[in-house]
């Protein structure tokens, strides 16, 4: 079943299945993560800010283990965000997401065209992107 949804889902958005992580990696886009201001504040606040009832990506860590974690996890955070600003690449991880179908409420559930898919991005990589996004946007 997951092969025909992921062979749907491919065709639907003209996207390509891969096999292989080696096939994600990409190299560094022209927007730098060297702008981003990386603190365990900034990451403190972005857990915090995260709803614990959204669901969870690929690394299961849901937001409410992140606001459990506190400062000490937003340390931990902000050192790894510090190390992708000194390297300038972001990992592959934070680009992606679980891929999840989602029934849209109309017409057979198993029809593929009466539902959608729905990316669910891992949590510990939604506060990078937080604070990625609120250092680019202009204010």
């Amino acid at each position: 079943m997951l092969d025909r949804v992921q062979r749907h889902f491919s065709a639907v958005s003209q996207g390509v299945i891969c096999k292989d992580e080696d096939e994600l990696m990409t190299s560094p886009q022209v927007v730098s993560a060297g702008c981003m201001h990386v603190s365990p504040h900034r990451f403190y606040d972005a857990n915090r800010r995260q709803s614990v009832h959204k669901g969870l990506g690929s690394d299961r860590v849901g937001a409410a283990l992140l606001k459990a974690g506190g400062f000490p996890l937003a340390v931990q955070q902000s050192k790894v965000a510090e190390e992708v600003v000194t390297q300038d690449v972001v990992p592959f991880q934070v680009k992606g997401g679980r891929m999840v179908k989602l029934y849209k409420g109309k017409g057979d559930a198993r029809d593929l065209d009466c539902s959608r898919g729905r990316t669910i991005n891992d949590h510990l990589a939604k506060a990078f992107i937080y604070l990625l996004k609120s250092d680019l946007e202009p204010h």
